[in-house]
């Protein structure tokens, strides 16, 4: 199935790494639409999980697709930014950290 979308991918586009930016693009684009309602609420309620690494991981989706208006909510309210700078701590996690960060910034 792989190969088939390779091929797929390599036919139709004449550069073949910016067919795959723009599927990915187009990828993060359709979860942040859906990223909504109940869903958020579920990723939210994920920063409450005993599992650090859960809660990373929700912390982390919640900074790159979250609506804009919910940031506040979400990370002062609601404690992301404490496992965000829980991240920061851990040394197997600060790369992940700061490219999370970095997308935060350029949202803003």
């Amino acid at each position: 199935m792989l190969g088939l979308l390779r091929i797929c991918v390599w036919l139709c586009a004449p550069n073949p790494a910016q067919a795959s930016k723009d599927c990915v693009q187009k990828t993060i684009s359709r979860m942040e639409q859906k990223l909504t309602g109940r869903t958020l609420n579920h990723v939210v309620f994920m920063l409450r999980s005993s599992d650090r690494a859960v809660q990373q991981r929700a912390a982390m989706s919640l900074a790159r697709l979250a609506p804009e208006q919910q940031i506040k909510s979400i990370f002062v309210d609601k404690r992301g930014l404490e496992v965000l700078l829980d991240m920061l701590c851990d040394p197997v996690s600060i790369m992940d950290w700061a490219m999370t960060a970095a997308r935060c910034n350029k949202r803003k």
